[in-house]
């Protein structure tokens, strides 16, 4: 049986969004692929326009999460003006293991925004 372009569209940006190294971060900018995929005129390249927001945005990674860090880096690359730091001392819950740590760094980051 042969399956229409938009079937086959479907399952091409299906598979990017849920099986790319990419995944995470999609996810985290709020992308979903169901709702892509329901289009018929997609574009499997097609990503949110991250550059429309404008909004402050420090992004935090311990140093000690399992998570890849080149997860949190690109996630940070995508979002214009954005910051990444990395926390020293802490895995992926560093409100909870270095909560002082982590409020001075949002504390410096929302100065530097005044």
């Amino acid at each position: 049986m042969r399956r229409s372009r938009s079937e086959q569209g479907r399952e091409q940006l299906l598979d990017e969004c849920y099986w790319s190294p990419n995944f995470e971060v999609n996810r985290l900018l709020g992308e979903d692929a169901e709702k892509f995929a329901e289009k018929e005129d997609f574009d499997a390249k097609h990503r949110l326009d991250v550059a429309l927001r404008e909004l402050p945005v420090l992004v935090v990674h311990g140093e000690a999460d399992p998570r890849p860090v080149d997860v949190a880096k690109e996630l940070a690359e995508r979002i214009p003006g954005a910051r990444f730091v990395k926390m020293s001392g802490v895995g992926h819950w560093p409100w909870l293991e270095d909560p002082e740590g982590l409020e001075k760094m949002t504390l410096e980051f929302l100065q530097s925004l005044i």
